[in-house]
Formats: C-alpha cells, structure tokens, sequence
C-alpha cells in the first residue's frame, strides 16, 4: 500500500507542477513510480513479490535520499 501511496503522490506531482522537479532531479524514475502504482492497483493478481522486494531494497532508498535532497533544496530557495 505505501509503494501504491509514493506512485499516487508521484502522479499528483506530476499533474499539479510545472514538470521542473522531475526535470531536476533525474535520477529517480517518476513516471515508472506512478506506473507501477498503477500495476499494484490494477493487475495486483500478477504482482511479482520479487519486484516488490527489490524495489524496496534498491529504489526506495534512493527515492528517500533524493526527496530529502529536494526538501533541503526547496528549504533554500
């Protein structure tokens, strides 16, 4: 559910900005984020666990580094 939650923040984002947070910061994969929330919520019978654990392992701790980064970056300006 909080994957589901990132991916649906990440398309609110998305829609309400002027794309220069995505464009800023480039090494994190938006638009795969708000399609994989879309897979968990729609086609959650073929959910791969092995995604979901590699994509907690892996992504979301870059995910979370960045988004402080962001929030240090915005604290500035």
């Amino acid at each position: 559910m909080r994957i589901q939650f990132i991916g649906e923040t990440a398309s609110a984002i998305d829609k309400k900005t002027d794309k220069t947070l995505f464009v800023n910061y480039p090494q994190i994969p938006w638009k795969q984020i708000y399609s994989m929330r879309n897979f968990i919520s729609h086609q959650y019978a073929d959910i791969d666990p092995e995604m979901i654990l590699v994509t907690l392992r892996k992504h979301i701790p870059l995910l979370e580094s960045t988004v402080k980064q962001i929030i240090e970056d915005l604290q500035q300006n």
